[in-house]
């Protein structure tokens, strides 16, 4: 009966994948330390799993367009290849 339920769209799909602490500072290309510094400030969306710490792709896309702090808005675009 769960299946009927996610099907729906009643539940979250937890069998999409989240990304890794490592994974995601390469996403936001950013070090590992400068992500661990957002985290702990509540500025980056984070899951926590017992002690593990996963990030949704989708949700990081959304923070990105919307939320995250300027310099690292314009790290990004200097990093996709834009013009400065």
């Amino acid at each position: 009966m769960d299946h009927a339920t996610e099907s729906q769209g009643q539940e979250p799909n937890v069998c999409e994948p989240l990304m890794k602490f490592g994974e995601t500072a390469e996403f936001l290309n950013m070090s590992e330390s400068g992500l661990r510094k957002l985290v702990f400030a509540g500025e980056v969306p984070v899951l926590k799993l017992g002690r593990e710490l996963r990030f949704d792709r989708d949700e990081l896309i959304h923070w990105m367009k919307r939320d995250r702090p300027a310099n690292l808005r314009s790290r990004s675009a200097h990093a996709a290849g834009s013009p400065r």
